[in-house]
């Protein structure tokens, strides 16, 4: 990337100087402070990854606070790269849910970056939240409806999420809910068009190993039905603070998800209040097959609100679970008990 070193616009990559005011251009790994693109102002790095950078940026006529997401240079020339990268802004537009992260707009930046705009959240990923930790009952069934809701609309579009976990689940504060969910990371989301064709390229193992469904892990064809097994995995870590499933290896861990069943939730974590109804509900998702799990998000919703019930709790009364646990440190909600080693994770996410 090359900015202008006095207006610190972004300028073309082999440009020696300005096309605005003629001051030099000089090279930047990363964009800096006060660095202009497509009407906003870069305030700073929030993060980057394998494939990208995020920034916190404004806008600056409507003083908006926005996350830019931008695409590393190098995979700018890649059809298929550049394609998935975009197809999270459609995928995200298209849904228009609460739950899910919006998106304000996409660009191509003068040197040729690929770019889309965010709303700016403050809060933590569910990953930082739980830390290795199981959730108290109310507090998994108020942050997993709302995940549930979020899918259930996706899947409505025909849109597979494909990569859900703790990560992609952000924690905010809104509207006086103190656990407001936002799901993130719709980049290698699978899209179907109009006529239901994929415009997903099947075969490729994309995602995160430790939450794959069977049939992903595999390079199968997924449909929605492989989400809600991945939400399987992420409830049993919710319940229990321990992984289903394990391995120190892409092969092991896959050996596992395909051929083992995870010990129950309670025995997974001993002495835990865990209602049996979320037993039943966490060991439907994760069937191995396909066809014998939830066929519907809505009927994985149902049974989670049976949870709710058979923890005691009417609607106002998990409200004021949730609330009560919010006016506390997270580190004395959660609890402080070890996972079962023979069920903790030893494959980093």
């Amino acid at each position: 990337m090359r900015v202008c070193t006095q207006c610190r616009q972004l300028v073309p990559a082999r440009a020696a100087v300005c096309p605005d005011d003629g001051a030099a251009a000089e090279d930047v790994a990363t964009l800096p402070e006060g660095a202009r693109i497509g009407g906003y102002r870069i305030v700073r790095l929030l993060g980057e990854g394998g494939m990208g950078y995020v920034y916190e940026a404004v806008h600056e006529v409507l003083r908006r606070r926005t996350a830019m997401k931008f695409l590393r240079a190098e995979y700018a020339g890649e059809a298929e790269v550049v394609a998935r990268f975009t197809q999270e802004a459609q995928a995200v537009n298209l849904i228009d849910h609460d739950n899910i992260v919006n998106v304000y707009d996409i660009g191509d930046a003068v040197d040729g970056s690929v770019y889309f705009v965010m709303e700016y959240l403050d809060g933590k990923d569910l990953s930082d939240v739980q830390s290795g930790r199981a959730l108290p009952v109310p507090l998994l069934v108020h942050i997993y409806g709302q995940v549930l809701r979020a899918l259930l609309a996706a899947h409505g579009k025909q849109i597979v999420h494909r990569d859900l976990k703790p990560a992609n689940v952000f924690i905010t504060q809104r509207e006086g809910n103190p656990y407001y969910v936002k799901v993130l990371d719709f980049g290698i989301a699978k899209l179907r068009d109009g006529t239901g064709k994929a415009v997903t390229r099947e075969g490729a193992v994309l995602g995160t190993p430790s939450y794959m469904s069977p049939e992903q892990i595999q390079g199968k064809p997924v449909d929605h039905r492989s989400d809600i097994f991945t939400l399987g995995v992420m409830l049993y870590r919710a319940a229990t603070g321990a992984a289903p499933f394990r391995g120190d290896s892409f092969g092991e861990l896959a050996g596992e998800i395909l051929g083992r069943e995870p010990p129950p939730l309670r025995e997974a974590a001993p002495g835990a209040a865990l209602p049996a109804s979320l037993e039943r509900l966490v060991q439907k998702a994760m069937r191995k097959r396909a066809d014998e799990r939830y066929q519907s998000v809505a009927e994985m919703l149902l049974d989670l609100d049976a949870v709710r019930r058979d923890a005691g709790l009417a609607d106002d009364a998990l409200a004021v679970a949730v609330a009560e646990l919010a006016g506390r440190p997270i580190e004395d909600v959660l609890p402080t008990r070890p996972a079962s080693p023979s069920t903790r994770a030893s494959l980093a996410e």
